[in-house]
């Protein structure tokens, strides 16, 4: 009987160890740190699929920023060629028109001064004729003046 009554207490033991074991566990509030252990995982996992798709946003803002950059600067060479063909086509228009103008002033100039210098070569010419007409003039009237007076005193 005495192995029964070690049997007995032994059980009676171990219920009791398990029961207390049992309570202490179920106030230990295991069930709440395994929660909270859950919700910081799934706070990670949030914060890290936050960042994943952040990061991918902001990527893909990157590159639509690069393309509306690249296409503003597109436009905008395609806009300074068009006002730079314009501009150096008023350039060369003024330039033609100068250049017309100063050609005319050149022409008119240069038949100003062949029909001065035609003027003051026939002036040159009448001078120079007169001059010699009156010396061949005064010549003659002596050597006829001389004639008569020598075919007078004859």
């Amino acid at each position: 009987m005495n192995r029964l009554k070690c049997k007995v207490a032994v059980a009676s033991l171990m219920i009791s160890t398990l029961y207390t074991m049992s309570t202490a566990y179920a106030y230990s509030d295991a069930g709440n740190v395994l929660q909270n252990w859950y919700q910081a995982q799934l706070h990670d996992s949030i914060s890290s699929a936050k960042g994943i798709l952040i990061r991918q946003q902001s990527n893909h803002s990157v590159k639509e920023l690069k393309d509306a950059i690249q296409d503003m600067i597109s436009r905008t060479n395609g806009k300074l060629k068009k006002v730079e063909f314009e501009a150096g086509m008023q350039v060369i228009g003024s330039i033609q028109t100068v250049n017309a103008s100063y050609q005319a002033q050149i022409e008119q100039a240069s038949k100003q001064l062949k029909i001065q210098s035609a003027k003051n070569q026939f002036e040159r010419y009448v001078k120079e004729t007169s001059e010699q007409f009156d010396i061949e003039l005064d010549q003659t009237v002596d050597k006829s003046i001389k004639e008569m007076t020598s075919s007078m005193v004859q």
